[in-house]
């Protein structure tokens, strides 16, 4: 018997961001806080009543390993402070408000395939999202897939397509995006 159920830690802030990679569609999407959730399994996807949750600030320059990094602490710090209150049923669970959840897809290799008809800063966003220790983001270049792990987007304007190489110095690469601001590509695989 497990008298209160089985529970599971989701790096979201349920009931936001249910389903799968909910932190790496919080980054695409560029939210400022994320966080992380101990919750009730129950037959529906990531919607059992809440334990314990923490939030972690979003830096600007923040990649997925950053904040799984922080966020595992989160969780650990959470199961550390609640599990005893939690066994000696000292403390009890909060429902989640069902009308504000929203829901992630579950992510396949081939949604890392940069747009780059979006502008500079979604598409940092994309970068920083999918880095390691995922698969990373994409593009192909002279029919090769290049990973590109680190970028950075630029406020400077360079008028040209979408895609488009405008410039090289100094080993970085300068990426036309869709808002005219450029990308740089610090590591290129």
């Amino acid at each position: 018997s497990v008298p209160h159920g089985f529970m599971g830690i989701h790096h979201s802030l349920l009931p936001k961001y249910r389903g799968g990679s909910p932190l790496v569609w919080a980054v695409i999407n560029g939210e400022k806080i994320v966080g992380t959730t101990l919750f009730s399994f129950t037959e529906g996807m990531d919607d059992g009543d809440i334990w314990a949750q923490e939030s972690l600030e979003v830096d600007d320059h923040d990649y997925i390993s950053d904040l799984l990094a922080g966020l595992e602490e989160k969780a650990v710090s959470i199961l550390k402070e609640k599990y005893i209150a939690i066994l000696e049923k000292k403390t009890r669970p909060s429902p989640q408000n069902h009308e504000e959840a929203t829901f992630c897809a579950q992510r396949i290799p081939e949604d890392g395939l940069i747009d780059w008809n979006k502008g500079a800063l979604e598409i940092f966003n994309f970068i920083r999202a999918q880095s390691e220790p995922y698969p990373g983001a994409f593009t192909f270049f002279n029919n090769k897939k290049l990973i590109i792990w680190q970028a950075n987007p630029e406020k400077m304007v360079y008028y040209g397509s979408p895609g488009q190489v405008a410039r090289k110095s100094d080993g970085l690469v300068y990426v036309i995006c869709g808002d005219n601001r450029p990308i740089v590509l610090e590591t290129v695989e």
